[in-house]
Formats: structure tokens, C-alpha cells, sequence
């Protein structure tokens, strides 16, 4: 339990210094740093309030999405590990806990980056992107559920099941949002 609570830390200071080095990139200063206490847990920190300045919208995404981009990169090497080499435990609990980080950071309703990305679109009287976003994430929740109970009777890899389910989810919301937003237009 204590080296798998040392990974969370190591990961989630990787985490947050891939936003502080993609922030440092554009000039945005970073005030603090460090530790906190959320909910009687401890969480790590960068202040990028100066990134609420930016005008360029791709060079906010591009902060706000590297903590998540690192969570992926170390989730896809934890799978290899799985996969290839005899450090099965390992490979799991990298593959695991990181992408346990990407989902949390991925809801978008709380203060994590997801969020952020959410209200700062939303700041800018950019509507349908924030009402776009929304509808994806509903089309995700509502395709992906039933695809995974559906792919745990037709594969016993937990891996596939779980990797299958959500990159299957993904893209059928996204093709769902397609049509939607064609439907829209033609209005």
C-alpha cells in the first residue's frame, strides 16, 4: 500500500510539472507550487491563474491538457510493461493509477482540467463549444456503460475490455456529434 501511494505522488508530480513546463513555454509565470489538502487527501498544485490571461486558445488548451498528455504517455507505458515484460504488477499499477488520473482530470464539472478548460471556453461566450463538450461527454456516459457490460461477456481480457470499451465509446460519440452537428448546421 505505501509504494503504491509513493507511485500516486511521483505520478501526480509529473502531472503537474508537465503543465508548469508547457506554461513556463509560453512565458506564463507560476506564482506556487506544491502540496495541498483536498478532501483529507493530499493533492499536488501548480497556480496557473496567468493562464485565464491568454488570448491564444490553442496555447491554453496545449497547458491545460499537458497534465493529462503525461498521464497518457505514462498509462500507454505501464500497458507495455504489462504486455511485455515479466514486471506484470508493475506495468498494472502504472497502467491502473494513471489512467484513474486521467479520469479524474477528466470531469469536467470539478476545479481539475477538464473543468478549467470548460469554464475558460465558456468565458468567452463561446456557447456552442461548451454546450458541444457537454453533449460528447453525455453521448461517452451513455454509449460507454452499456458497451462495457456488453464487452465483459464477449472478452475475458480485463485489458481489452477496458481499453476496448472506452476508445469504442470515444469514437462512437464523437461520430454521434459529427451527425449532430451537421443536423445543426443544416437548420
Amino acid at each position: 500500500m505505501k509504494k503504491s501511494y509513493l507511485v500516486v505522488i511521483i505520478f501526480a508530480t509529473i502531472h503537474e510539472i508537465s503543465h508548469a513546463i508547457i506554461a513556463n513555454n509560453y512565458q506564463i509565470e507560476i506564482p506556487n507550487c506544491g502540496i495541498m489538502l483536498l478532501l483529507f487527501n493530499l493533492a499536488f498544485f501548480v497556480d496557473l491563474s496567468g493562464v485565464q490571461f491568454l488570448k491564444n486558445k490553442k496555447q491554453f488548451l496545449k497547458i491545460m491538457l499537458a497534465g493529462i498528455a503525461s498521464n497518457s504517455i505514462l498509462s500507454l507505458t505501464g500497458l507495455l510493461v504489462l504486455l511485455f515484460t515479466s514486471y506484470k504488477l508493475l506495468g498494472l499499477l502504472f497502467f491502473i493509477i494513471n489512467l484513474g488520473m486521467i479520469f479524474i482530470n477528466s470531469i469536467p464539472f470539478f476545479q481539475y482540467d477538464s473543468g478549467i478548460i470548460l469554464r475558460y471556453l465558456n468565458s468567452n461566450n463561446n456557447n456552442l463549444n461548451f454546450q458541444y463538450i457537454v453533449q460528447l461527454l453525455i453521448a461517452f456516459v451513455i454509449i460507454y456503460f452499456p458497451l462495457s457490460q456488453l464487452l465483459q461477456f464477449l472478452t475475458p481480457n480485463i485489458i481489452v475490455r477496458s481499453i476496448g470499451g472506452v476508445v469504442v465509446s470515444i469514437l462512437l460519440s464523437i461520430l454521434y456529434m459529427i451527425g449532430r452537428t451537421k443536423y445543426v448546421l443544416r437548420k
